[in-house]
């Protein structure tokens, strides 16, 4: 995985966010600092019970909270590669008050040429008929989730 792959799909998650909430959303640098402190002793922690100390103490009603499990750059440029990008992930979205589960959202996509999967062609058609890199792909499956975003 790409040093730094859980910290752009942060980024991503946190640009999608402030485009559907603007100010309601918690800035991101204001959650980093704060899960920093938090997560110094995640013995027994979950991502739950993280996302709620943290937002608890930012006094916020819900967080997202995710994992990324694959994040591999393209090998090659634009128009030509030896490897596609490839990028997994799931976001949560928790009730702080009392922990539930609200909504999740899984983007597992390696990205092929049209010859072999031209459906997936059609869906990333908007990002242009290219090998698209990581942080594209990434972006093109936070755009996904956020068309089934309960909120």
């Amino acid at each position: 995985m790409s040093e730094g792959s859980d910290q752009t799909v942060t980024r991503l998650v946190q640009q999608a966010l402030k485009k559907r909430f603007g100010e309601k959303a918690v800035p991101l640098a204001d959650v980093k600092d704060l899960y920093k402190q938090i997560f110094k002793s995640p013995e027994g922690e979950t991502l739950r019970s993280l996302a709620q100390k943290t937002g608890g103490t930012l006094r916020a009603d819900l967080m997202i909270t995710g994992t990324v499990w694959r994040y591999k750059e393209r090998i090659g440029g634009a128009a030509g590669i030896e490897r596609p990008a490839s990028v997994a992930f799931i976001l949560f979205l928790i009730d702080v008050n009392n922990g539930k589960l609200l909504w999740t959202s899984t983007f597992d996509k390696t990205q092929r040429s049209l010859s072999e999967d031209f459906m997936d062609f059609r869906g990333l058609f908007k990002e242009g008929a290219r090998w698209l890199t990581a942080e594209e792909l990434a972006r093109h499956g936070v755009q996904e989730a956020f068309k089934k975003f309960p909120i």
